[in-house]
């Protein structure tokens, strides 16, 4: 999976993040599958949704301001970030992450086109029957041409 990290004056990983395309859910299940992760009790609701331990660090999963496209995944003490280079290693590296953010965008683009691409669709229609000279009937959804005596 991709990751995004963020760098601080020294060139050191301060944070990283990943796509929030994974889910909460999904993004606790990779962080307790890292070697010597033990996840913290947190509520799914909260914007830091996700704490754990590696061994003395705490690091927690944020979603920034509550509605944002990343997740945010950084030591809580900034002073304590040892293991946070083998956690985005183990991030991404992580092949169940890749598949559902690719999943997700699949499901993404075949509800838009389910969803949007037939009332586009139809706007074109009655577009294309008004410049014939026609009447648009949206109960049966069909142009009506007056001079040719059926409907098209």
């Amino acid at each position: 999976m991709r990751t995004y990290p963020y760098l601080d004056e020294q060139g050191n990983l301060r944070s990283f993040e990943i796509s929030a395309l994974l889910g909460r859910r999904l993004a606790r299940r990779i962080a307790a599958s890292c070697p010597g992760v033990e996840i913290l009790p947190c509520s799914l609701r909260k914007d830091l949704f996700c704490e754990f331990r590696i061994g003395p660090e705490r690091y927690g999963i944020e979603e920034p301001f509550g509605d944002n496209s990343r997740y945010c995944i950084a030591p809580l003490d900034p002073d304590q970030r040892a293991s946070l280079a083998q956690l985005e290693r183990h991030f991404g590296a992580s092949r169940l992450g890749h598949f559902w953010a690719f999943a997700m965008k699949v499901l993404l683009v075949t509800v838009l086109l389910v969803v949007v691409l037939p009332p586009i669709a139809r706007v074109f229609d009655q577009d294309r029957c008004l410049d014939r000279g026609g009447q648009w009937m949206e109960a049966a959804r069909a142009c009506r041409l007056e001079g040719v005596g059926g409907s098209v």
